[in-house]
């Protein structure tokens, strides 16, 4: 068997995502996967990418946002690197509003956005 720099266990998306940079980054690397890769939490999360609420600060919450305003460029060098299109687009979410509560969590979720990207 070949010497490799790196073991990855999962053949989901971050395990290959993961890979796939430390490959680039000139690393031999070696992915173990039980089953077909992408085909279990990957393949169900159906690439559905959804932001934390805009009011968290926190180390994990700027991760969760940094992680989703990177993933178009991420998506376009797969598409570039692959030939294969991830398809992904920049749709938006909707959630209806069905009482005064969630109206207000609406708004204040809208103001806390606007203080994020101003």
């Amino acid at each position: 068997m070949a010497q490799s720099d790196v073991v990855i266990i999962g053949g989901g998306i971050i395990g290959l995502s993961c890979a796939r940079r430390l490959a680039r980054d000139g690393l031999k690397t070696v992915v173990l996967e039980r089953g077909g890769c992408g085909e279990e939490s990957s393949w169900a999360g159906v690439g559905i990418i959804s932001p934390c609420s805009w009011h968290r600060k926190d180390d994990l919450a700027r991760l969760h946002m940094d992680s989703i305003f990177r993933y178009h460029e991420f998506a376009g060098q797969l598409h570039e690197d692959s030939g294969i299109d991830p398809e992904y687009v920049r749709c938006g979410e909707l959630k209806p509003i069905l009482d005064d509560n969630r109206m207000q969590m609406a708004v204040r979720e809208v103001q806390a956005i606007g203080q994020r990207c101003t």
